[in-house]
């Protein structure tokens, strides 16, 4: 009984022990997608978070009366009480609809504030993954460029006792190694800053650059979103804009709200019982109405500066939607240079035979040929660089047009344009 006691446990432990390798084999591998989804969680969105769940709590609803007095009163000093009065004072019915609107604008500002934040979140990890991935190839190029330069410094070398050795030459060419790895030095401590902060905002901790096996989305998939998008103006339905009026528009019901609650008294029900008044029980009880007429609001002056306000921020939205369309009409001009550097850069490399006819030739001199080697890897080097700028354009272009956060949520970095 007690040895099949134990092998039971030991079947459970061991079912555990796989459930906790599988969990932690499937935290170690890094996603792109993961990385981008995972914006949803990002601490810019917490304030938005705890207000929700406040709402959800808490809901601006003005109680039906503002105010109960009791009073009671007595004719001479002794302890008797000859009169008692119960007033009640109801709360302005435009007060209570005023906050009950505002408790609804609330709820949908916050769906645009989320919205908003999700974008500049979403908007960052873009970013923090183009720069990874570009500090990667820059890496590697520069790793390339050392080595290139370590041949070029063994060429000189293998001159050191000809009477045609320039020392000049030689230690311009050390100066240039140191520098290379100098600048490769200064590249690998970026790459540890980005790969922290990619880290820290995921909560990772396995090396992302071995997990990472993507195919990133097209230049001709890139054009079509953009001319898709082109179609209409930038700032219909921008979250940019909407975020702008969500707050105007809070605003301006808060104005309703107060120019309501300066008019609160709007009078009273008071019932009252007076032991001197009448011999019959009956004309010892009566009740009092009154109603205030309101000719002046004290807060007047307040609520027409308050107004002010609003119709300067009305006139920064026009402003902004100006500004957003000059920046999303720039970037486009950006994404189009930068495609015809690309086609300039890529027709120059594959039209470039100077390699293979420097290999043909059986009395190549190796300075020669390390100088083509050099050319051709610059260009490389030069279409790798353009290729993230397009990608940063590409990405700054949606950000700014409010389309990185089109539902469904989608990794535009990925040939297929996953959802996320």
């Amino acid at each position: 009984m007690y040895g099949l006691y134990s092998i039971s446990m030991v079947k459970t432990r061991f079912l555990i022990l796989l459930i906790l390798l599988g969990n932690s084999f499937a935290k170690g591998q890094f996603s792109m997608n993961e990385f981008l989804s995972d914006a949803r969680n990002d601490v810019r969105l917490y304030e938005n978070k705890i207000k929700s769940e406040f709402l959800e709590e808490k809901r601006y609803r003005s109680p039906i009366l503002h105010r109960v007095e009791f009073r009671a009163r007595t004719n001479d000093f002794n302890i008797t009480q000859d009169d008692f009065r119960l007033r009640f004072n109801p709360t302005n019915p435009w007060e209570i609809s005023a906050n009950k609107k505002y408790y609804s604008l609330e709820k949908n500002s916050l769906i645009i504030d989320y919205q908003y934040a999700l974008n500049k979140a979403i908007y960052k990890r873009y970013h923090q993954l183009i720069s990874f991935f570009q500090l990667s190839d820059e890496i590697l190029f520069k790793q390339k460029e050392i080595i290139l330069q370590q041949d070029q410094l063994k060429i000189l070398e293998a001159a050191l006792g000809n009477s045609d050795f320039d020392i000049t030459e030689y230690i311009k060419e050390k100066e240039n190694l140191l520098n290379l790895s100098l600048d490769l030095n200064e590249l690998n401590h970026a790459m540890q800053k980005i790969e922290h902060e990619i880290k820290s905002s995921f909560s990772y901790s396995g090396n992302i650059e071995d997990n990472l096996n993507n195919q990133f989305i097209s230049y001709e998939q890139i054009k079509n979103i953009v001319e898709l998008k082109s179609v209409v103006s930038d700032t219909v339905n921008n979250i940019h804009i909407e975020n702008l009026n969500r707050q105007i528009t809070l605003d301006e019901q808060r104005i309703v709200i107060e120019k309501a609650e300066g008019r609160r008294n709007i009078g009273y029900i008071q019932a009252e019982y007076d032991r001197l008044r009448g011999d019959d029980f009956d004309n010892h009880f009566g009740v009092q109405i009154g109603v205030r007429i309101p000719l002046t609001n004290a807060d007047k002056p307040d609520l027409n500066r308050r107004k002010l306000n609003v119709m300067e921020d009305k006139a920064d939205v026009v402003r902004e939607k100006t500004a957003l369309d000059v920046q999303c009409e720039l970037l486009k001009l950006d994404l189009e240079f930068l495609f015809s550097q690309n086609q300039l850069i890529t027709g120059e490399i594959s039209n470039d035979n100077l390699l293979k006819l420097l290999n043909q030739n059986q009395n190549i001199k190796p300075e020669d040929l390390l100088e083509a080697q050099k050319s051709i890897l610059k260009m490389k080097k030069y279409e790798k660089l353009i290729q993230w700028d397009i990608y940063k354009s590409f990405i700054d272009y949606l950000y700014y047009s409010g389309k990185l956060i089109d539902i469904p949520l989608k990794n535009y970095l990925s040939e297929n344009l996953e959802e996320i």
